[in-house]
């Protein structure tokens, strides 16, 4: 049976699919400008407290949040937003080794400053500005990982279930929250610290809950915001508002609760 010749535009498309298969995934690259500066191949990388950073060839590079155009507020929602939920909990990103097994929980480190608390944090003098010395004593900047700030030093996590974790060295990476201070007596340096406590799960305003009205009618949602007397209740993706003196006085305390800690992102 004789068959048909390809065509050569046919030819083409062929190459055109296989060069893109062996390329990889194509980047979210764009051109965005900050400060007056046009920067071109820009990425999108990390939500943070200030704004949205872009990965760029210069380095990274922060646009804030009220500078962001209508169609990158929509792909930061869309693409981060398990991260902007991250940030609106004030979570923390804590990557590290596990440091000693505590009768309290584990204590991960991520990097070992031994420093007693109230130690090191005097002005030293004779630093000359512009000099190596001037430079180091620059406080650093913050990062940030799926929405956390990364933490440094010693972490407490007071319920850490991963069954794997068991022998000091052992890996842990993850999402977790602050909710207070530990101190922290370090075996074998005679040294006490205060260390983050943190915990592996969510504030309970954070996460989907019933609410209960005056009449006891229920609804379960996420708290999105509160404004002029009243919190945005989501259900299915549909925001709901509703007066928050019809709630149940324990959803007023975590109204309260979202009001004094929720980070807000004006997006």
């Amino acid at each position: 049976m004789k068959m048909n010749p390809i065509s050569r535009r046919t030819i083409a498309a062929l190459a055109c699919l296989l060069a893109v298969s062996h390329a990889g995934p194509l980047l979210h690259a764009e051109t965005i400008i900050v400060g007056g500066r046009t920067i071109e191949n820009a990425e999108m990388a990390e939500v943070t407290d200030v704004g949205m950073q872009y990965k760029t060839p210069d380095g990274p590079v922060v646009v804030p949040w009220a500078e962001l155009s209508q169609f990158q507020r929509t792909t930061v929602q869309t693409r981060f937003a398990e991260a902007l939920d991250h940030l609106r909990t004030r979570a923390m990103w804590v990557e590290g080794t596990v440091f000693e097994r505590h009768k309290d929980g584990v204590v991960v480190q991520i990097s070992l400053d031994l420093t007693p608390a109230g130690e090191g944090e005097e002005k030293k003098e004779g630093v000359e500005p512009g000099t190596e010395s001037a430079e180091a004593e620059k406080p650093k900047q913050t990062e940030w990982k799926n929405g956390g700030e990364v933490a440094k030093g010693l972490v407490m996590i007071k319920d850490l279930k991963d069954s794997a974790i068991k022998m000091p060295g052992d890996p842990v990476a993850g999402i977790f929250y602050k909710v207070g201070t530990y101190t922290y007596e370090v075996g074998g340096f005679n040294l006490i610290k205060e260390i983050a406590l943190a915990s592996s799960a969510p504030p309970a305003w954070a996460t989907e809950r019933e609410w209960t009205n005056l009449e006891g009618k229920k609804i379960r949602a996420r708290l999105r915001a509160v404004k002029d007397g009243k919190c945005l209740l989501e259900q299915g993706g549909k925001g709901y508002p509703y007066p928050i003196d019809q709630l149940s006085d324990e959803d007023k305390g975590l109204i309260a609760d979202f009001e004094k800690h929720a980070r807000l992102i004006p997006l």
